[in-house]
């Protein structure tokens, strides 16, 4: 999984870069976390909205600071399971998705 952070300001681009990984280093996958900061880069990409955060390639977020805890929402979205202490009974939402019977 690869995931791009696309953002001019370098100040907020490390505060999500830092957020994202906290949020990746408790899953299972392997990720990559990219920010990129380039003007030339982010108008080839067609980015217009600063802050914008795609994974693989699907824009997940574009114009706010998203919190950790909504990155670990769009990992549980996208069926990948978390390594945290909520990892297998988890009802809190975050972790992974509620089964209810």
């Amino acid at each position: 999984m690869h995931i791009q952070i696309f953002d001019r300001d370098t100040a907020r681009l490390k505060a999500i870069l830092s957020a994202v990984s906290k949020a990746a280093g408790r899953i299972t996958t392997s990720i990559t976390v990219e920010g990129i900061s380039d003007n030339q880069t982010l108008v080839q990409a067609g980015i217009f909205s600063c802050p914008t955060i795609c994974i693989d390639g699907k824009v997940f977020a574009a114009g706010y600071v998203p919190s950790e805890t909504e990155a670990a929402r769009w990992f549980s979205r996208l069926g990948i399971t978390s390594t945290g202490p909520h990892a297998y009974a988890c009802i809190c939402g975050q972790c992974m998705p509620r089964f209810l019977p």
